[in-house]
């Protein structure tokens, strides 16, 4: 198992991606043919058009000992929001969920009831999976 470490130079990495990501949205346009019109808490590579092209992801930050992350921040039909993916190791195996909360905590997710966002599993590559989380940006954010 995969121990978190949250360090004084992990967290700067991650306000630094974070701060990079927000000054680059990435508009509708760029995802909304990848997005699923359903509640469904997961999303395979199967259920994605295979001519859709996944937009560059915004910025990436490498959590000791082994956790990958991707921060975006997207335009979406209700407004900005901020995007976090966190896969473990090859991406055969899940963060643990404290783990995850705690890595969307250090990236600004403020909204523990998920009331204005929601989480669900990712397929990124063929058995390959990541935990995703969007949220609402307040305005000050």
């Amino acid at each position: 198992m995969s121990v978190l470490r949250l360090d004084a130079a992990t967290l700067a990495a991650i306000n630094g991606a974070v701060v990079r990501a927000r000054a680059k949205p990435i508009a509708w346009e760029r995802i909304k043919e990848g997005a699923r019109a359903d509640d469904s808490n997961t999303m395979r590579l199967a259920d994605r058009p295979t001519d859709w092209e996944r937009p560059p992801v915004s910025e990436l930050v490498s959590v000791p000992i082994d956790f990958r992350c991707s921060i975006s921040f997207e335009y979406q039909p209700a407004g900005l929001f901020r995007h976090l993916s966190v896969s473990l190791g090859r991406g055969q195996l899940l963060p643990p969920i404290p783990s995850f909360e705690a890595i969307a905590t250090a990236f600004g997710f403020s909204d523990p009831t998920m009331v204005v966002g929601r989480t669900w599993l990712e397929e990124f590559q063929p058995g390959c999976w990541a935990v995703n989380r969007i949220e609402l940006c307040r305005e000050d954010a």
